[in-house]
């Protein structure tokens, strides 16, 4: 299935071209609380995840993100690879949320026929629950695009919404899966909104190494929730 959109122009940049086993993508873009960045950031480096696709966009804002090495790069999304023992993944993440809602669609679409000629047919997305209020322990919640999906969120202590919507790219992303003939998971924390939250970060990951054997540390947390803690005691 192809979406009939306005034309926004998109350069896909081949880096390399993987063999990937059955992959499963966990997608994250910008969000508030940069709840999905976080995680998406927590999982690239520890996973040792190695980029092979990226995507420019006219929908990005008109920028250059000056590097410290003195050089710079533009606004880009990127597909990375994780090869495993178990099922591959594929982990996506940009700098920012396009500024266009035909950008979001159009990207979204993009990535979305790319995975699928790879092999992937559940994509799992991240991402923020604006509550406007610190919570000390935040609940993780799901939906899914199939009934059949959401037993197993609830063997993991995920509450299935039942109601509200979820926006731009990280609500786009796993919802279109479903008129591409593939399933999609939305799963999202409890944030403020107010600042980086790496407490609702945390409550994903955890539930990510759970559903998808990530066997990841979640320490790397302890030093991004002091730090956020110290900002909301200030």
């Amino acid at each position: 299935v192809s979406l009939v959109l306005e034309e926004i122009k998109q350069i896909v940049k081949w880096l390399e071209r993987p063999e990937l086993k059955e992959p499963i993508m966990v997608s994250g873009v910008p969000d508030s609380g940069l709840v999905a960045k976080i995680v998406m950031d927590y999982l690239i480096s520890p996973l040792k995840a190695k980029p092979f696709v990226e995507i420019y966009s006219y929908g990005f804002s008109p920028q250059v993100l000056v590097k410290k090495d003195g050089t710079l790069d533009l606004v880009k999304g990127v597909l990375y690879y994780v090869k495993r023992d178990g099922n591959d993944l594929i982990l996506f993440t940009a700098d920012e949320q396009p500024r266009l809602p035909e950008a979001a669609y159009s990207i979204c679409n993009d990535v979305l026929d790319l995975i699928k000629e790879l092999g992937v047919k559940i994509v799992y997305t991240v991402g923020a629950s604006i509550t406007g209020t610190f919570v000390d322990e935040p609940k993780v919640y799901g939906v899914a695009t199939h009934p059949k999906l959401l037993p197993d969120l609830k063997k993991h202590g995920i509450i299935i919404m039942n109601s509200g919507t979820i926006t731009w790219m990280n609500g786009l992303m796993f919802a279109l899966t479903k008129i591409k003939d593939m399933e999609g998971i939305f799963i999202s924390a409890e944030t403020s909104g107010y600042i980086a939250d790496a407490k609702a970060a945390r409550a994903i990951v955890a539930k990510l190494n759970e559903i998808l054997n990530l066997n990841l540390s979640l320490e790397g947390f302890n030093e991004m929730i002091e730090e956020m803690e110290r900002t909301v005691r200030s």
